[in-house]
């Protein structure tokens, strides 16, 4: 009886961690998520919105490099459209 319940206690304590664990996990990895999405709309005939973030970590880091490359695929636009003409 008492080794039933120490693993009736230890499985939940580990469905209730699961849970937590993919809680955690989602909202860890939705910048992430946003920013792909973003990067899939990425068009040399539309308009690239660049993207904010107000804090300077790793995905700060990684919003201002997607931003530095949309500004020089808008030179490079327009350079090519110049060059057409």
């Amino acid at each position: 009886a008492v080794f039933s319940n120490i693993v009736n206690i230890f499985a939940w304590l580990f469905i209730i961690f699961f849970g937590l664990l993919y809680l955690l996990s989602r909202e860890l990895t939705e910048p992430l998520r946003y920013i792909a999405q973003k990067m899939k709309q990425v068009s040399l005939s539309g308009k690239n919105e660049p993207l904010q973030w107000s804090t300077d970590d790793e995905i700060g880091k990684l919003v201002r490099e997607y931003n530095s490359m949309l500004a020089n695929l808008q030179e490079s636009k327009e350079a090519l459209s110049r060059s057409e003409k």
